[in-house]
């Protein structure tokens, strides 16, 4: 089979996660959704791959009788006019690694996360750990790629905020705006070591000291008062309680909030959050006191409680930690 689509071809929606795969009125990221193909669908190709300014490569296709484009990274070609022999084998569309817009050293604005904004990775793939969410909208610095993974995704390594970080290249625009706080200054040797974040204050024992309060209040989802919390309402109630107001609602707002904070270096009073809980992706955040614990406003049945932070159910589903008020 061929690893390139041509107009005709059969393809398959791959890669997705179940999420399913954006038709687009236009070539382009922040073009127009026609629809929502799931995970399988076998759109058919009625041209050849185009390329947007960001180096994203689109294959024109239809849909269910819709017309669009769709992006070429999560589709396979699985049959085509063409293919003389294994009618059916699946191969990999060649993604296009070069762009002429994104570059080391220039900036990138978030786009296209439909405002739930962008994981910031570990390394470049969708297995690489979380370290932190930028938002939509959020300017950063272009320090290293680009590299392509094993499902034909670009990812360029990015400078968030002093955290530097991989991100899917998909969700990044070229922008002549600048950064909101200053980049770092890429190293050749030190690209995966951490930030050091800043040492531990009286406003984090504060924090704990105001969470441990609460312990043993029912859950509620929504709650943000001691009659009742859920659990990004306990942070958000305790944090304004210290702060005075400012901190947000939120779960997706709160885990970009303050500074990344790395696992060896979490202080009494850091935020931690969990991914993969009772819903997919980011979904639960807690307080941490210290010795491997967190506070937090678990279910119905315990309330807000204390858990271990690297015991057998939150260990695998931590997810970055964030230090506010320093």
């Amino acid at each position: 089979a061929r690893a390139v689509a041509t107009a005709g071809d059969t393809l398959e929606v791959s890669g997705t996660g179940g999420y399913g795969l954006r038709l687009r009125a236009e070539a382009r990221a922040d073009g127009a959704v026609l629809a929502i193909m799931p995970e399988g669908a076998r759109p058919v190709a009625t041209g050849a791959p185009v390329r947007d300014s960001s180096g994203t490569e689109w294959i024109p296709i239809r849909y269910e009788g819709q017309d669009g484009f769709a992006a070429a990274a999560y589709l396979v070609v699985v049959a085509g006019d063409a293919d003389s022999g294994a009618a059916g084998a699946v191969a990999q569309v060649q993604p296009i690694s070069d762009s002429s817009v994104i570059r080391v050293g220039g900036n990138v604005e978030v786009v296209n996360t439909d405002g739930q904004g962008v994981n910031v990775r570990h390394g470049a793939g969708y297995d690489q750990p979380i370290a932190a969410v930028a938002p939509e909208g959020t300017v950063m610095r272009v320090i290293g790629g680009p590299q392509t993974d094993g499902q034909g995704i670009t990812w360029w390594q990015v400078d968030y905020r002093g955290l530097q970080g991989w991100v899917h290249g998909g969700y990044l625009a070229p922008t002549d705006r600048e950064a909101s706080v200053p980049a770092a200054t890429p190293a050749q040797t030190s690209a995966d070591a951490a930030p050091t974040p800043p040492p531990a204050s009286s406003v984090g024992e504060q924090i704990v000291a105001t969470a441990m309060q609460y312990l043993g209040r029912p859950y509620v989802w929504g709650g943000t008062t001691p009659a009742g919390f859920d659990c990004s309402g306990f942070v958000y109630f305790v944090v304004n309680q210290v702060l005075g107001g400012g901190f947000p609602r939120s779960l997706e707002a709160q885990a970009v909030s303050g500074v990344y904070v790395d696992p060896d270096h979490l202080q009494p009073g850091d935020l931690v959050f969990f991914q993969n809980t009772y819903k997919w992706g980011l979904s639960h955040v807690g307080i941490y006191i210290g010795n491997g614990r967190f506070i937090h406003a678990e279910n119905y049945a315990t309330g807000v409680t204390i858990s271990d932070l690297w015991g057998d159910y939150y260990g695998p589903r931590y997810y970055t930690a964030r230090r506010v008020g320093s």
